[in-house]
């Protein structure tokens, strides 16, 4: 019978470095809204957690070399889906951004005044609406971030997980 990896053990240099609230907080655990409607309210969001795929484990090496084409498959697929959930709220911004000048200006003109462009786009970005929507892409944004760069260390995984299970197996034939 082999050994089975921990699902949610964490890497040990976790464990020792980083406070135990900060690994089991939304640094490493949160949820990614991958689809949105006309809105811009999420429709489809998707829970992830990232710090357990960081550990590399000597005992189960090939069980986690094994997993590595799906973890990485599903995180690129996961990474592709947020960044157009960003690009959508992206687009939505710019929308409301006119939005809120072509009303602020609408008002202006009614009320008899004249507004420097400055002025328009400061008054513009009080906007409720803009400014939820602007806190959501910022929010997704970093969620994108936090995707790319696990990708990445899945492919430094990767790399040193085939590293270690060449001197494994060296031990294995060097008594």
């Amino acid at each position: 019978m082999s050994k089975q990896s921990k699902p949610d053990k964490l890497p040990a240099w976790l464990v020792e470095n980083i406070p135990e609230e900060l690994t089991s907080s939304r640094m490493f655990e949160f949820k990614v809204t991958v689809a949105r409607d006309r809105q811009g309210k999420p429709t489809r969001v998707i829970p992830v957690k990232l710090a357990h795929l960081l550990d590399l484990d000597m005992d189960v090496l090939e069980e986690q070399m094994e997993n590595l084409p799906a973890q990485y498959g599903w995180l690129a697929s996961l990474y592709s889906h947020a960044r157009r959930s960003a690009g959508d709220l992206e687009r939505r911004v710019k929308s409301l951004r006119g939005h809120a000048v072509e009303a602020v200006k609408r008002r202006g003109h009614s009320e008899g005044l004249r507004l420097t462009a400055d002025q328009v786009k400061q008054i513009a970005e009080k906007d409720a609406d803009l400014c939820e929507c602007e806190k959501q892409l910022s929010v997704a944004q970093m969620e994108v971030g936090k995707l790319y760069h696990a990708l990445e260390a899945l492919k430094m995984k990767s790399e040193l997980a085939r590293s270690l299970a060449g001197f494994k197996r060296q031990d294995r034939i060097d008594p």
